[in-house]
C-alpha cells in the first residue's frame, strides 16, 4: 500500500538535489511512515551545504509541527535556526 507513497517521495527528496548554498534543516518524526526517518537520514548524508542539522523527533509522525508536537517543533526550528546565525 505504502510503496508508491515512498517512491514518489523519494523522487521528490531526489530532484531536490543535495548540492546547497544555503544552510538546510531537516525535522522529522521517528513515527512518520509518510517519509520514513531512515529516508531522511540517507538524504542527510548526501547533503552537501555550508551548515546542515536533522532532528528526528521521537513519537511523532508527519504531522509533528500541527499535530504531533507544536510546542515541541517550535523549540526545535528556534533552536535550529539559531545555529544557523
Amino acid at each position: 500500500l505504502f510503496d508508491p507513497i515512498l517512491d514518489e517521495n523519494c523522487e521528490l527528496i531526489r530532484e531536490a538535489g543535495s548540492d546547497f548554498t544555503i544552510p538546510i534543516g531537516l525535522i522529522n518524526g521517528d513515527a512518520d511512515w509518510y517519509t520514513p526517518a531512515s529516508m531522511v537520514e540517507e538524504y542527510y548524508q548526501e547533503i552537501n551545504a555550508p551548515k546542515k542539522e536533522l532532528k528526528i523527533m521521537e513519537g511523532c509522525g508527519h504531522m509533528v509541527a500541527q499535530f504531533d508536537d507544536p510546542e515541541g517543533f517550535s523549540e526545535v526550528l528556534k533552536e535550529m535556526l539559531a545555529s544557523f546565525e
